[in-house]
């Protein structure tokens, strides 16, 4: 997508260089050198502001087979958290855990997260982590978001209306 964003721009300056050539009028040059540093502008805002929103979205899976190919790309990764792997340090907010695969428990990768460790994560908690994958394999999170879908499960009574 960026291509075609860059692609665009040089089109745009191409297209507005050519006008401005062509414009024998002085007062009809200004404007088209006014309008196309408008559009170069907004153009140049729109390519940077969504190059830097747009983060990747994967599972374990996902990024154990390519995490070779991103070593410094910040993803966001859910998974499962594997029971019996969580290890805190309450005095300096420091969580390590191991991420698996919500479907298969042969893909797996190690997690350090530094900050507030929301109340809902636990051992089998699906979570969302944001960070960069280390190149010894360890996954460095700074956002981590534990899913609670049993909270938001719609439950049936036993005369199948919905609660």
């Amino acid at each position: 997508m960026n291509e075609f964003i860059i692609l665009g721009l040089i089109l745009g300056v191409i297209v507005l260089s050519i006008s401005i050539y062509k414009l024998k009028n002085i007062k009809n040059r200004k404007f088209v050198i006014g309008l196309s540093i408008i559009i170069i502008s907004i153009g140049t805002l729109f390519y940077f502001g969504m190059s830097s929103s747009m983060i990747a979205y994967l599972n374990v899976r996902d990024i154990v087979n390519t995490s070779r190919e991103m070593p410094t790309k910040i993803v966001k990764v859910t998974g499962k958290v594997k029971i019996g792997t969580i290890k805190t340090s309450n005095a300096n907010r420091k969580l390590k855990f191991i991420l698996q695969d919500s479907d298969s428990t042969n893909f797996a990768f190690p997690v350090i997260y530094n900050g507030i460790i929301p109340d809902n994560f636990k051992s089998g908690t699906i979570v969302v982590v944001r960070g960069t994958m280390g190149s010894d394999k360890v996954f460095r999170a700074d956002n981590l978001l534990a899913k609670c879908p049993s909270k938001y499960n719609v439950s049936v009574s036993k005369k199948g209306a919905a609660k």
